[in-house]
């Protein structure tokens, strides 16, 4: 952060920022949703390409709310973003981007048996949804994602059309 601020009063200024219990993710996100769906217009087909990255701070010993992640000796978060891009692949912004921490309990068998509502791979059905939510219906909207969402749930989701 310090990198990308003019001084160390603009630094304390982000923190604070930050901090403010009256600044939330939503607010900010949500100016980035509308103007990405303004964007959306003179193209008939919007693509919403989901991803899942990691964010590693292992060496943020002292850092609380981590999870583990694909290394499963790492601490870190879980970031799902959902880009819009045009037919053409010209990217146009967001339209989702959620951070969370995985759970240390239900991995394994445990995790298999729950119900999707309970898994952390809800969030290819929920960022589905809110791409549907957000892109005009007169548009195509084809879902792009990896392998990672190769769920049942997904390919039986009713909103999906082939």
């Amino acid at each position: 952060m310090a990198q990308a601020s003019r001084d160390e009063a603009a630094v304390q200024g982000v923190y604070e920022f930050w901090d403010n219990a009256r600044v939330s993710d939503r607010e900010i996100l949500s100016p980035h949703q509308r103007l990405t769906v303004e964007r959306t217009a003179g193209h008939q087909t919007v693509l919403a390409i989901q991803d899942t990255s990691e964010m590693d701070y292992s060496d943020r010993k002292a850092t609380r709310g981590l999870g583990p992640i694909s290394n499963a000796k790492a601490r870190g978060l879980k970031v799902h973003t959902v880009l819009a891009a045009s037919g053409e692949g010209v990217p146009l912004g967001l339209l989702g981007q959620e951070v969370s921490a995985r759970s240390l309990k239900g991995v394994g068998k445990e995790a298999r048996s729950r119900a999707i509502a309970d898994k952390e791979s809800k969030r290819w059905i929920e960022s589905l949804e809110l791409s549907q939510t957000l892109v005009p219906a007169e548009k195509q909207l084809i879902a792009i994602a990896d392998r990672e969402a190769d769920i049942y749930e997904l390919f039986a989701h009713p909103h999906l059309f082939f």
